[in-house]
């Protein structure tokens, strides 16, 4: 009977309405999913003499509310978002560390140089003498302390680059396998989708493009093909190709990410992984945090060296000339293991002040011939220069074409920073020499030394030049001595290149002499400790035009503008993310006011099918009763 399949139509499709409600409510709040529905369409009409008689319903399909654009919106957004959030985290580090009121560096040199001046003020003092050591070594700590810190989370990121690979070859498993399963699922079921097969493996592809950038292609059999950096395949098929990570060739420091082409590893750029939780570690670990090292580095090489070279012109307490202050760290070079030939690359510090805060690579484009790049902004150095920005270069033979080597000038500056000066009378803080004007003067004139440019020629003890004035000029005893007077201002320069500088007060008279004498017992002088107090306010970085204290507040500001940066761009990404996720949901998104009255509207659907099928059934027994 007619009624009886119209009746059984209506109620296997509100049957499946019903179950396919019951899973949108079910799966309401699972990531990822998509909501379905029924598609219904009229069976093929009976032809009567009355005209075509319905034959009820069928369910021609159950689809996903799917829309390609916006979950590729979305996928997109979200990477952006990944990276940012992941960038920021490790940014909010670096900035507690180096801004810190208390712990950074700037308070460290503060105190640092304030002792000094103290020696300056009471060089007799032992305690004054003390209280500077024990300021020093305060300073050396921190240089130490937040060095090794940068060095921990540079560690730390390297790890997280690990655990993001294992995580991005977990997903691309999942990814190959539920392609197995999605072609296995609808090659039985003609053109019906696997929908929530479909699902999963869409989640997949997600959750990865936050860990690292993809691209993805599907195959005319429906495969997902996963494409990563500069389009090496992670998942073709059902095949899935594994990332590894292995130390740089470059520079062991580093982690690079390799994929696997057969028996060929193929390096993948970092710059090609410019989205996701795995290209900002990498901004992260290269820009800033390698930074941040190389310029705290530099502060302490260019401290070191400037202590060092005017303590080693002073006099300290025993009438000794003052030693190394402080070590002073040597460029780090690395050979890559790709290099065909022997050649080791060597390098050393020719001017403190033209260092500039990066890493360098080497490449050889021809035997003995080669380019430096400095990579903190890719600036190109043709011609195979001997000096970069203040690093010379030597090679212990010629290298080959290809051959490359890393070089960082600064790295190793705080990590290697140590006191060398333990004993408080060690301080130099007098300078070696003093004038001492002859009792027959009968001038008002007196000359102090204000400094000396080296030792060199400065006797044990005794007179070292006698200086004579007559008819407004200066001469020395040594007649290869240069003597100018400019101002208030006398030099005299050795042969051997020693300038010593004095202060003139008063007026001399002709025939004034003034003996230049090592300055035995000069344990109250305090004029070496003035201007090793007077570093720093000298502008020694940047090529002499930054003091220590301006350039560690460029490095505070520009790790603290970064972080503010990333946490005003990720807020305006969440904003977009949540924006973006919204229209994708209105569109794919379960809404329960919706499927409740679906519920409702199925359900008395079936009441009615299920009546219609009682009423076929009563008309054919009163059929039956009658032919009875």
């Amino acid at each position: 009977m007619q009624l009886f399949g119209i009746g059984l139509s209506a109620l296997n499709a509100a049957q499946l309405g019903l179950s396919t409600t019951g899973h949108n409510i079910a799966n309401a709040s699972s990531a990822g999913y998509h909501r379905q529905e029924i598609f219904q369409s009229v069976q093929t009409p009976t032809l009567t003499g009355a005209g075509f008689v319905g034959n009820g319903t069928y369910v021609e399909n159950i689809r996903r509310a799917y829309s390609q654009f916006l979950d590729g919106q979305v996928m997109e957004v979200e990477g952006v978002a990944s990276y940012l959030t992941t960038y920021r985290s490790g940014m909010e580090q670096v900035d507690n560390l180096l801004g810190d009121a208390k712990s950074g560096l700037a308070p460290a040199q503060q105190e640092f140089f304030r002792t000094m001046q103290e020696v300056a003020a009471n060089p007799a003092s032992v305690p004054a003498r003390q209280l500077l050591l024990s300021s020093t070594q305060s300073m050396v700590a921190r240089f130490q302390t937040m060095d090794k810190r940068l060095e921990d989370l540079y560690i730390g990121s390297n790890r997280q680059i690990e655990d993001s690979i294992s995580e991005v070859n977990a997903l691309a498993k999942q990814i190959a396998e539920l392609n197995k399963r999605v072609i296995s699922a609808e090659s039985n079921a003609g053109k019906l989708q696997a929908n929530d097969l479909r699902d999963q493996r869409e989640k997949l592809i997600a959750d990865l493009n936050k860990i690292a950038r993809t691209q993805v292609s599907v195959d005319s059999e429906g495969n997902y093909n996963v494409f990563v950096g500069t389009g090496q395949s992670l998942v073709v098929g059902p095949n899935a190709s594994a990332l590894k990570t292995q130390r740089s060739a470059e520079n062991p420091q580093k982690l690079d990410i390799f994929a696997t082409n057969g028996s060929v590893d193929v390096l993948i750029p970092p710059a090609s992984l410019s989205g996701g939780r795995i290209g900002a570690l990498f901004a992260y670990r290269d820009e800033s945090l390698s930074i941040a090292r190389s310029e705290l580095g530099r502060e302490a090489m260019v401290l070191a060296n400037a202590i060092n070279q005017q303590h080693q012109l002073g006099q300290d307490l025993q009438g000794n000339f003052g030693g190394a202050f402080f070590t002073v760290a040597s460029p780090v070079t690395f050979s890559s293991t790709n290099n065909s030939s022997a050649a080791v690359m060597s390098a050393t510090v020719g001017n403190y002040s033209q260092l500039v805060a990066s890493d360098y690579r080497v490449t050889f484009t021809g035997v003995g011939a080669y380019s430096v790049t400095r990579l903190s902004d890719n600036t190109v150095f043709t011609g195979s220069p001997a000096t970069v920005d203040g690093v010379n270069l030597s090679f212990s033979a010629p290298a080959n074409a290809g051959d490359v080597f890393y070089l960082q000038p600064t790295v190793a500056g705080s990590s290697s920073l140590k006191a060398l000066v333990t004993d408080p009378a060690k301080v130099a803080a007098a300078l070696p020499l003093r004038t001492v004007a002859a009792l027959a003067n009968t001038g008002t004139a007196k000359l102090e030394v204000q400094s000396n440019s080296s030792t060199a020629g400065i006797p044990a003890s005794g007179t070292m030049r006698t200086l004579t004035f007559n008819a407004g000029a200066y001469t020395s005893s040594v007649g290869t001595d240069t003597v100018a007077l400019s101002g208030n201002t006398l030099t005299v320069t050795t042969a051997a290149g020693n300038v010593i500088t004095m202060s003139v007060t008063g007026t001399p008279a002709n025939g004034d002499t003034f003996n230049l004498d090592r300055n035995t017992g000069g344990v109250s002088d305090g004029r070496n400790a003035v201007l090793l107090g007077k570093i720093a306010t000298t502008n020694l970085l940047n090529g002499g035009t930054t003091t220590l204290q301006g350039a560690y507040g460029q490095l505070v500001s520009l790790m603290g503008n970064k972080s503010r940066e990333l946490k005003v761009t990720g807020e305006a990404q969440d904003t977009l993310l949540k924006n973006v996720t919204q229209v994708q949901q209105s569109f794919s998104g379960v809404n329960l006011d919706e499927e409740a009255a679906r519920l409702i509207q199925y359900q008395q659907a079936y009441q009615a099918a299920s009546k219609l099928i009682l009423t076929a059934k009563q008309t054919l027994e009163e059929i039956f009763s009658v032919m009875r």
